[in-house]
């Protein structure tokens, strides 16, 4: 399927130009750029967190973009400011910031964020003959000077160590002489010891091992091909060559236990000692990739040939063929010799956020230059142990923190009068701590769930329910179950942004048939039927064949291409009917068709229930968006401004325009995803004759966390400034 390049962002591409800086600060920050839409070829919710007339991007792909907790991102930028153009914003696109560190000779290059303290980063900075070390509390200002040491010339120093007692510095005392001194600097004490390597050092980076090893590469000095990667203990002894051949964009494990790198058009795998060297895909072009913090995963961009052309990919790093297409990044991979102004920034580079639930990248989709972008990966995990019971002034409830929490924000709590769905959040924002009293419930049966918030304001998958009421059970059940979740053989998960959790399970390539089996906790003792969320291929019949505690009960069948619920019959083909007692169950899928994917069960004793969309999801969306308003700005500018929405669950608005007044609100027409009522539209195409000015249609709407969007609101319209031939000028020299 053809994939339109800017993923059919069509209004938004065409907004460049003179960007009123001015109107768009409050305070030290400017308001969000933010944009979100779906990849037209996954499905994947894509954020793109900058728009600017000047190049955006973020650093590299081993240099991490998001700080320790994830509520944060560092860019760097060209847009107007003091500070040598390095930035920062929320991780959800809000209150971009110039980062406020200079060094007595003028601009920081690269400050690195800590891996263990989310406030603090590292940064270098010239004086006079030497180099000077230091680390900052970004939200204090508070600065630390921790080392100097005699260099001057290209000086680069790596990410530290994983437990930050350790710098790594390179640079040149001759900048005419491609040759390098390497210091090992004692962050504590600021002692420094010259590393003894020689050569023409490509890359240098610790390796992430608990020992401070060092890993490098070397190119020819005078052709710039690769000649060798290696490995050296800290004191400089241990010489080890990696077997690798010309390896590029190396990158490791952070645990240091193995290292990935890029050859003959494909990535590969090898553990620290130069051993178990394996393919884990063959791209047929060229990548930038790194590893996930639970050193289970690489994410990697493509350029544009080979099956997986344009494209960000998640590669299993034991599992080989286990590969997720996330989204298209469609940036133009310019190279060095194309004259660009930057062109790092059209190289993806993509880099895991510390939970894995995210990916930033760069891209040139839309407009003219590099771009800041993140694409959602998974769902947060759910919380674990939740425990419900009565107090003395309602409902006491009580959780544990799942173990991938890093970028944990909080906590929503949501209530049900019935299982399965129904649940509205109860909590009023955040909840902080894992512990909440429901005090507004004090009889009756009342089904809860709670589910983690990141910064960024990605919400997790809701932890399993819980009950409080009178006993026996007498409400209905509705349980359920995530394949891609289960133990599986021959099935592997794969992406899909239109999947209840993102993933689904189908055959593997390599298998003729396979399955998944499925834990289920059973509350109560009845009869069941089955429901089953799956998507075939047009004009076959394909399914899967479901199994209870071993017991074969009938099959799934899927006809079409899209998702959809499907009773599981029986071999007569009446609906299954299990008679279950109460406690722990196995469901258990099989198939040996290609094309047929399962996203979800459902099992349940109301033969009435008809599940639909992803199931067990909110699906009531936000109220109508009211009272929309538009205002001159300039001759390219228009403010847009709108009542808030008061539904809880608000995560941003959208807003959508068009010069016809019969527009459709669709990912066309789509320029912005504020969280605040209100927009500045700048940047507006002019080709119209000077004294005219152009009318511009807008509608918002609202969309909650889940990503259910309210109607679109009424109408609105405005005309830009009236053009003058100067005006003209000025707009054509911007």
């Amino acid at each position: 399927m053809a994939i339109d390049r800017s993923h059919n962002l069509e209004a938004l591409s065409v907004r460049d130009g003179h960007k009123p800086y001015e109107k768009l600060k409050n305070g030290d920050a400017y308001a969000s750029e933010r944009t979100i839409f779906r990849d037209t070829g996954t499905h994947a919710e894509v954020w793109k967190l900058t728009h600017d007339p000047a190049i955006s991007r973020h650093i590299y792909y081993d240099i991490p973009a998001w700080n320790a907790d994830g509520s944060a991102l560092f860019f760097v930028s060209r847009r107007p400011g003091e500070h040598g153009g390095n930035w920062l914003m929320d991780a959800d696109g809000g209150r971009i910031r110039e980062l406020h560190i200079r060094g007595e000779e003028g601009r920081v290059p690269r400050p690195l964020w800590s891996g263990l303290e989310p406030d603090l980063m590292y940064y270098s900075a010239n004086r006079g003959s030497r180099t000077v070390f230091c680390s900052v509390n970004v939200k204090t200002g508070k600065r630390c000077e921790l080392a100097s040491v005699d260099l001057q010339h290209n000086v680069e120093f790596c990410p530290p160590s994983s437990d930050e007692k350790k710098l790594l510095v390179r640079g040149r005392k001759d900048p005419d002489q491609k040759v390098w001194t390497v210091y090992l600097i004692d962050i504590q004490s600021g002692k420094q010891r010259e590393v003894p390597i020689e050569g023409n050092i490509h890359r240098l980076r610790f390796t992430r091992g608990a020992d401070y090893s060092i890993f490098y590469n070397l190119n020819d000095p005078v052709k710039e091909v690769r000649l060798g990667s290696y490995i050296i203990q800290a004191d400089g002894t241990g010489k080890t060559e990696l077997p690798c051949g010309q390896a590029g964009h190396p990158d490791w494990a952070h645990d240091g236990h193995a290292w990935s790198y890029a050859s003959e058009s494909s990535i590969w795998v090898m553990d620290k000692d130069g051993t178990n060297k394996r393919q884990v895909v063959d791209l047929s072009g060229g990548m930038h990739g790194g590893w996930s913090f639970d050193n289970e995963w690489i994410v990697s961009d493509v350029t544009d040939r080979g099956p997986y052309a344009n494209q960000i990919l998640l590669i299993h790093t034991e599992e080989r063929g286990r590969i997720h297409r996330i989204c298209h990044h469609n940036s133009s991979y310019q190279g060095w010799d194309a004259m660009h102004p930057d062109a790092e920034s059209t190289h993806p580079a993509p880099i895991v956020s510390p939970d894995g639930t995210k990916v930033v990248f760069d891209s040139d989709m839309v407009g003219l230059w590099g771009e800041v972008y993140v694409v959602v990966l998974r769902r947060p995990d759910p919380p674990v142990g939740l425990r419900a019971e009565w107090g003395d002034q309602g409902v006491r409830l009580t959780w544990e923190r799942p173990a991938r929490s890093k970028e944990l924000k909080g906590y929503y709590v949501y209530r049900s009068r019935e299982s399965g769905e129904g649940f509205e959040q109860i909590s009023e924002g955040i909840v902080i701590e894992g512990a909440f009293e429901d005090r507004t419930h004090r009889e009756g049966t009342a089904f809860y769930r709670v589910a983690m918030v990141e910064y960024s304001g990605l919400e997790g998958r809701p932890s399993a329910e819980v009950r409080v009421g009178s006993e026996p059970w007498e409400e209905s059940v509705r349980l359920f179950v995530e394949p891609e979740l289960g133990r599986r053989e021959g099935l592997t998960d794969q992406f899909d942004g239109r999947a209840s959790n993102l993933y689904f399970v189908s055959l593997k390539d390599s298998e003729q048939s396979g399955w998944v089996h499925m834990d289920v906790d059973v509350p109560r003792s009845g009869s069941y039927g089955l429901w089953a969320r799956v998507a075939g291929k047009l004009g076959r019949i394909l399914g899967f064949n479901i199994r209870c505690d071993d017991r074969e009960v009938g099959c799934c069948e899927a006809v079409v291409d899209g998702w959809g619920w499907v009773r599981v019959l029986d071999a007569r083909g009446r609906p299954v009917v299990l008679n279950l007692d109460g406690g722990a169950h196995v469901l258990t899928a099989t198939t040996s068709d290609r094309d047929v994917k399962l996203d979800q069960l459902l099992l349940t004793d109301d033969t009435a229930y008809l599940p639909s969309e992803k199931g067990g999801e909110d699906v009531v969306a936000p109220a109508q968006v009211t009272g929309v308003d538009v205002e001159t700005g300039d001759v390219s500018e228009l403010q847009v401004t709108w009542a808030p929405v008061s539904d809880p669950d608000f995560h941003h608005y959208n807003v959508y325009t068009s010069t016809d007044p019969n527009f459709v609100c669709d990912q066309r027409t789509l320029i912005a995803s504020p969280s605040e009522p209100g927009w500045i539209d700048w940047g507006l195409p002019s080709a119209t004759p000077y004294w005219c000015s152009t009318t511009y249609y807008y509608r918002v709407t609202a969309v909650d966390r889940v990503g259910n969007e309210s109607v679109p609101s009424e109408i609105a319209w405005g005309r830009t400034g009236i053009h003058s031939w100067r005006s003209l000028q000025a707009m054509k020299k911007a």
